[in-house]
């Protein structure tokens, strides 16, 4: 799964360094709003993405089970 860089930057400063939205807003030079909405749209296409994945995993198991 490929995701943006500017996705990528905004989940991994909130998973992995625990920031939270006023903090987010200082880091990134940009308001809290801003911030939050940034983050809820890469929260959305990163779940879409894993749903995307998930699916055609699923679907790759099942074809694979078939043939045996």
């Amino acid at each position: 799964m490929r995701m943006g860089a500017s996705d990528r930057e905004i989940l991994q400063l909130v998973a992995w360094e625990g920031l939270n939205t006023e903090e987010l807003a200082v880091v990134l030079g940009s308001s809290e709003v801003a911030c939050r909405v940034r983050l809820h749209r890469a929260r959305r296409r990163f779940a879409a993405a894993l749903a995307r994945d998930a699916g055609s995993e699923s679907l790759h198991h099942r074809q694979t089970m078939e043939e045996s």
